[in-house]
């Protein structure tokens, strides 16, 4: 996968499976009965570029995209002190660390904080 699929009213999420908040994303998604391409980040991890294109979209620097509280970045990265590229090497190279599931419609992208959010992309008409 070396670019973020562009298909046009395409909805992309991108997720982590033992995610809660993503089992419970997928779910309502799939009871929507809307077409979803999914992508599994542990199976399927990021490029830099893929990246910067998905943190364009939320207006983030990527370091923001880190959840700092999860196992596995305080077991790996106690103290880091990273400039944005290789935050994104990081990132692509450990995508458990990666707060998620981000959904994608369009240009428009979305870091699913709660389960519910994700309507906002299934209400939202595309042109």
């Amino acid at each position: 996968m070396s670019e973020l699929t562009k298909i046009p009213n395409q909805l992309n999420v991108y997720f982590l499976p033992d995610s809660e908040t993503s089992k419970q994303t997928l779910a309502i998604l799939e009871e929507s009965k809307v077409p979803v391409h999914t992508v599994n980040l542990l199976r399927e991890p990021l490029t830099p570029t893929q990246l910067e294109e998905l943190l364009d979209g939320l207006g983030m620097h990527p370091e923001a995209l880190v959840c700092k509280e999860s196992q596995e970045y305080k077991e790996l990265f106690p103290e880091v002190d990273l400039d944005t590229e290789d935050w994104l090497t990081l990132i692509s190279k450990h995508p458990e660390i990666i707060r998620q599931p981000i959904a994608q419609r369009g240009r428009k992208v979305m870091l699913v904080k709660v389960p519910t959010d994700i309507l906002q992309l299934l209400e939202m008409q595309l042109n």
